[in-house]
């Protein structure tokens, strides 16, 4: 392929793949305390890192590039560092080893899919990806995980599927597995099949229920890890392949707001959660599609400060379900009650994600809208303003609400108080959220586009106040209206039943009445024609061949009693009959011929 080569180059998920390989082996209780020695590691080679492209392997015929370095890499690999650590600390207490050896692989494919430099090396890794993470919801061994585990797969998988046909399609068509831009204004057929194959794996409008059902559904640390890597390496994918990709700006908008509604909606603290997810991807989306310099930016810098604000929002949601024992947001605001420093760290995740001033979230979404007005797109600013403005009242205040607002739940007890592990993550995730905040500077220089941005303007802050404010006010004025429902709210997870339905009514069902009438076919007329075949062998063998054997046997007597009768005993005799029979055969032969 022509790559340059560095001479060294330590991979970053090489320590977590080892590690998982080697804890199938490990005895004892000491294997813990090496879970945090991968993500130190990986921290220390991602600033230690060269550009460039490195690690060439041969597989199948073709030249993998495993270690493609540019600061588009190495900012998404930098955050994905730092967030193992913090995972790692969070399931630290976990005991389960098959967990953490789902865990580490699921991390060291999410570098390598972040590092390579083609498609053919981003795709294994990809779908190693899907497979180590499944186990993270299965792993959970309930009914609701056991479902949301076979959805989680079946989606991804049809995902990929898409993804390999494209790939295979642009190979034939230019003949090179660079994992590179494709051209928007010139899309081609395999484009748009690696575009469906990126969207499906980035939760986008329809395609978007496996996240929220996985999120609910998986156990509460796994629940964190499927938060960071996944649709993050999807959307890693997208602003590699399809910058600047029109309708990328019109899925992810309408991605922003119908997560932002069904947040509002659902009752369950951690699917809320994920549907939130499902709204900041749809922001990045929108600065990916609408591709200058500041949304670009503004998509990256997104992507960076919602993956520790998210983060840090799941970690203290899954020590309100554990102290709680329950999802539902009425028994979470109880257990927030009595567990102050978990609530802290839910707001400060919240607060971070709605864009408030001092938290990093308001140092990169805004970059979106204001690259949205720069480049004549207000209507699209206004929508993501309103998502995100939802965002902020499906996060903060209905948790608040749920807690010490209308309705909220009459304490029964004391809940379980978290791990020491669970307050170290939620300190560390509370810090970089607020550190990044006040500190933009830090995550503005990483950014690979030039664009100047001033977060902290006066007009910026006070326009963010302003409508925050304005939220809370609208929010406290039908606040009852927005209680948790009890009944379920419909979403697209019901379209794959429907499909899942429609299929075994056009495919299942035919075969199966296919199948019984070949089995009635086969039961009267078949089998009544082997048996009646039996019968006839049964018939043949009795007249035919027991008759010819008893004829032979017969036979071989008579001509054993001849022969015991022409052998009395005596040289003699056997000698004149043997001259005998001799002359009877040489006149036989002289006269025949």
């Amino acid at each position: 392929m022509g790559y340059p080569l560095s001479s060294i180059f330590l991979h970053p998920g090489t320590g977590f793949m080892a590690l998982a390989f080697l804890l199938l082996f490990v005895r004892g209780r000491i294997w813990r305390w090496l879970l945090f020695i991968p993500p130190i590691a990986a921290l220390v080679l991602m600033v230690n890192l060269d550009q460039g492209s490195h690690w060439r392997v041969p597989y199948l015929g073709q030249d993998l590039v495993l270690g493609r370095v540019d600061r588009l890499s190495l900012l998404f690999a930098g955050f994905f560092a730092v967030e193992s650590l913090i995972c790692t600390l969070y399931a630290f207490h976990v005991t389960e080893k098959a967990h953490h050896i789902a865990s580490l692989v699921y991390m060291a494919c999410a570098f390598g899919a972040i590092l390579a430099r083609d498609y053919w090396s981003f795709f294994i890794f990809w779908q190693l990806m899907t497979v180590s993470s499944v186990f993270l919801v299965w792993l959970n061994r309930t009914d609701r995980s056991g479902t949301a585990g076979f959805s989680y797969l079946m989606v991804l998988t049809i995902g990929s599927l898409f993804l390999l046909a494209g790939i295979l399609l642009r190979y034939d068509a230019v003949g090179s597995f660079g994992f590179d831009p494709a051209d928007a204004a010139l899309m081609r057929h395999y484009d748009w099949m690696i575009l469906t194959g990126f969207c499906i794996t980035a939760a986008v409008v329809p395609f978007h229920a496996w996240l929220t059902e996985a999120c609910a559904a998986a156990t509460v640390p796994g629940t964190v890890f499927l938060s960071v890597f996944t649709a993050k390496t999807a959307v890693y994918a997208l602003i590699r392949c399809f910058p600047g990709l029109e309708i990328l700006t019109i899925l992810g908008t309408v991605t922003a707001l119908y997560g932002m509604i069904y947040a509002l909606l659902e009752r369950d603290l951690r699917q809320m959660l994920a549907y939130l997810m499902v709204s900041q991807i749809g922001c990045m989306l929108a600065g990916i599609g609408m591709g200058t310099a500041m949304t670009l930016n503004g998509a990256l810098a997104l992507a960076w400060s919602h993956t520790f604000s998210n983060g840090l929002l799941f970690m203290a949601a899954g020590c309100l379900v554990a102290a709680s024992g329950k999802e539902d947001l009425l028994s979470a605001g109880r257990a927030g009650k009595a567990l102050p420093l978990v609530m802290i760290a839910y707001l400060i995740g919240a607060l971070s994600i709605s864009a408030a001033p001092l938290l990093n979230g308001f140092v990169s979404t805004p970059m979106i809208l204001h690259g949205a007005r720069e480049g004549g797109r207000p209507f699209i600013a206004m929508l993501l303003s309103m998502a995100l403005l939802g965002g902020f009242a499906a996060a903060c205040l209905r948790l608040v609400n749920a807690a010490w607002g209308t309705g909220s739940a009459v304490e029964t007890g004391w809940p379980a108080l978290p791990a020491g592990n669970r307050v170290a993550a939620l300190g560390m995730g509370s810090a970089l959220c607020l550190i990044q905040g006040i500190l933009p500077g830090s995550l503005y220089r990483l950014l690979p586009f030039p664009a100047q941005y001033h977060p902290y303007a006066p007009w910026n802050i006070f326009i963010a106040l302003i409508l925050l404010v304005l939220v809370l006010l609208g929010f406290y004025s039908i606040r009852r209206f927005l209680r948790p429902r009890r009944a379920r709210t419909p979403d697209a997870d019901l379209l794959y039943r429907m499909a899942a339905s429609g299929v075994v009514c056009l495919i299942c069902k035919p075969l199966a009445f296919i199948d019984a009438q070949w089995s009635e076919v086969y039961r009267a007329v078949v089998l009544r024609g082997l048996l009646g075949l039996a019968t006839g062998a049964g018939w043949f063998d009795r007249k035919g061949i027991d008759r010819v054997v008893d004829g032979a046997a017969q036979g071989v007597r008579v001509v054993g009693s001849v022969a015991a009768r022409m052998q009395p005993g005596r040289l003699q005799d056997q000698l004149a009959w043997m001259v005998f029979v001799a002359m009877v055969l040489f006149a036989l032969i002289w006269f025949w011929l």
